[in-house]
């Protein structure tokens, strides 16, 4: 029993001090994200821009997050809180979206009605697959940890003296 709460308070321990790190990731995962779909976005609509260009304006639809640290910790005040964090990703979104519309038209060299398409389709369609990307390492997370828990309680009971 003590050995066990030792274990499990370690392992809240370490996920405790890995979100800066999952928060760096996920953040990296989402620009790339930017840049891969806005590439493809472009390119579908007749751009001419390379690859590494537009990875370049995915990248650059993250200078805001520096901004985000605040409505990070104002987001554990009730109601308000809330309503700052989610406001705050709404901006997220239409920043990414005037910043990858002036990517459009100068990297792909898209006239304004195509570049506008890329501006609105791109922060929706990474806005889902960001969604999906957290939805799929919640299900992991649990997966491990029920996993985790079942071996060592498989692992307590071929200890214990019968």
């Amino acid at each position: 029993g003590d050995a066990l709460g030792r274990l499990g308070a370690g392992m809240l321990c370490a996920a405790v001090a890995s979100i800066p790190v999952f928060l760096i990731l996920f953040s990296l995962y989402v620009e790339l994200c930017y840049g891969a779909v806005f590439h493809l976005c472009s390119r579908l609509l007749g751009g001419t821009g390379s690859l590494a260009l537009s990875l370049r304006a995915g990248l650059y639809t993250g200078a805001i997050r520096a901004w985000l640290c605040l409505p990070l910790f104002l987001s554990w005040v009730p109601l308000f809180g809330m309503l700052f964090h989610w406001g705050s990703r709404l901006v997220m979104l239409v920043w990414s979206g005037f910043a990858l519309y002036g990517a459009a038209k100068r990297i792909h060299g898209l006239p304004h009605e195509r570049a506008l398409g890329v501006a609105v389709v791109t922060p929706l369609a990474v806005l889902c697959l960001a969604i999906g990307g957290v939805l799929t390492l919640a299900f992991g997370i649990a997966f491990l940890v029920v996993g985790s828990a079942a071996g060592v309680m498989g692992l307590v009971d071929s200890i214990q003296p019968s």
